[in-house]
């Protein structure tokens, strides 16, 4: 029994001074002396056992910290009182002079009164905890502002998602479950080429960070765009192990890119089509009225011959005059900025164009139908502008009826949220859209010589629905009829 006792002493002994730290015990005395201390002292007060046991200068209360001493004396003294044990972080000074944090798990030792007789515990070193633990919650402050506006997925080497954050899931329809385990392209969306990939891992694969913007599908066949940013992650022997891409949404910007895109390219075919009339509209009767002032002043030329030079040049000057009056309506619509905004009532605006071509709807017997919803009586807009865009609509599918059956026109206007949705369909010859779709909004065109126009009706109609902020859209069938949509701000 003695023998056992013996090994038990001697194991308990040796696992004090082996383990990290410094096992202690000191009196619940005034000046807390150190009764006794394992071999982990030196390392942690850099006091030697001897120099700290017994004495009073070197004692429990002169290691702590002068700044930690009251709340800690304090507390250590309230759970003695109540028979607590107490696991406290706090700094001591060390031999030379040197602060350390550190972490103190201890209790009271009471004799059969219930005095205190002494205090034992287990002190640990904690200072690198300490010190980097603002760095550590920086990092995570970071890790965590990235994942709140940010997709984050990691891979490894071979491109395997490893991990994958809330947004990635949110963007891509597909669980986390479902993206872990998988490659990046589970979002391929097939629109970039194959050498952007090869591109994208050349540059990682050598050690390189890759930026570029890719086009993504998600699981419900919807697409979204991404600001995409890849970097290696290397370990301690600066071998790549994984990779880590941060992603941003950028659709938004992507849309406005190819709404912009498609504004210029607009605008450059209209500077084309100006270009035209220009170049040929004017130039030909310019070139007439000149060619025939050359025969007007030839001295052999008759009377005959110079009054049709007159009749020619006048035709001429005609021509140029249209021309010239066509390009001036064409700017005065684009330069709506100091137009003033009104109430318009929808119902009384076709009421009145209906007045209008009151003639041409009882010679061709047209029925003309509405159906204005109660949220869509009103809109926020340039009467004029509004008044034009359904009066051409109107006019076009009277003029261009079918000799077949009655003409019927159909107004319909709805509310979409804040959008008028306004469409006007007829049951006229219509157009054969597949061959004249990218000139059926354009300046002089023509689809059917049958009947007198322009061809600026639909040019003006298209020009003014953009101008009050709005879209256009056809859909016809020949022999069948045509629908025109329009979407406008209600405000």
């Amino acid at each position: 029994m003695n023998n056992l006792h013996f090994i038990n002493s001697n194991l308990t002994i040796n696992l004090r001074n082996s383990l990290p730290g410094m096992f202690f015990s000191y009196l619940n005395n005034e000046e807390k002396t150190i009764l006794e201390v394992s071999k982990g002292c030196y390392e942690l007060t850099e006091f030697a056992q001897e120099e700290i046991i017994s004495n009073k200068h070197n004692s429990y209360k002169t290691l702590v910290y002068f700044e930690d001493s009251t709340w800690l004396l304090d507390k250590i003294q309230y759970n003695l009182s109540h028979r607590l044990p107490w696991n406290i972080e706090y700094r001591i000074i060390c031999k030379y002079g040197r602060i350390k944090w550190v972490r103190e798990i201890a209790n009271g030792v009471y004799d059969a009164h219930g005095v205190v007789t002494q205090i034992e515990g287990y002190i640990e070193d904690i200072t690198a905890i300490k010190e980097t633990a603002p760095i550590v919650n920086t990092f995570l402050s970071y890790q965590k502002s990235i994942n709140a506006c940010s997709i984050v997925s990691i891979t490894d080497k071979s491109g395997k998602i490893i991990f994958a954050n809330d947004l990635f899931s949110h963007y891509s329809k597909y669980s986390i479950d479902e993206l872990v385990g998988k490659d990046h392209r589970i979002v391929n969306s097939g629109y970039h080429s194959k050498e952007l990939f090869i591109d994208l891992w050349t540059t990682i694969k050598s050690g390189k960070i890759w930026r570029g913007e890719i086009k993504n599908k998600a699981k419900d066949d919807s697409f979204y765009w991404v600001d995409t940013v890849i970097s290696p992650i290397l370990n301690d022997k600066n071998e790549i192990i994984q990779y880590l891409s941060i992603r941003n949404i950028i659709t938004e910007k992507k849309e406005y890119e190819r709404e912009l895109a498609k504004a210029l390219n607009d605008k450059y075919n209209e500077l084309m089509q100006f270009n035209y009339i220009v170049s040929h509209n004017l130039r030909a009767p310019v070139a007439n009225i000149l060619g025939m002032a050359e025969i007007f002043k030839m001295p052999d030329t008759n009377i005959v011959d110079k009054e049709s030079c007159l009749d020619f040049i006048h035709s001429a000057t005609k021509k140029m005059d249209e021309v010239i009056l066509d390009l001036n309506t064409i700017l005065a619509t684009r330069s709506a900025i100091n137009e003033k905004k009104v109430m318009v009532e929808i119902t009384e605006i076709i009421q009145s164009i209906i007045g209008t071509l009151q003639n041409q709807i009882e010679e061709s017997q047209t029925v003309i139908k509405t159906q204005i919803s109660d949220e869509a009586l009103c809109l926020y807009t340039i009467k004029g502008y509004f008044e034009s865009i359904l009066y051409n609509l109107i006019n076009n599918a009277i003029k261009y009826k079918s000799l077949e059956r009655r003409p019927e026109i159909t107004i319909v206007a709805q509310k979409q949220n804040d959008i008028l949705m306004l469409s006007v369909e007829d049951n006229g010859i219509g157009i054969d859209t597949k061959r004249y779709e990218k000139k059926l909004f354009g300046l002089y065109q023509r689809f059917n010589v049958d009947v007198e126009g322009k061809g600026l009706g639909l040019y003006m109609t298209k020009t003014q629905v953009e101008t009050l902020g709005g879209k256009i859209s056809v859909n016809s069938e020949l022999h069948k009829g045509t629908k025109f949509s329009i979407s406008l701000p209600l405000i």
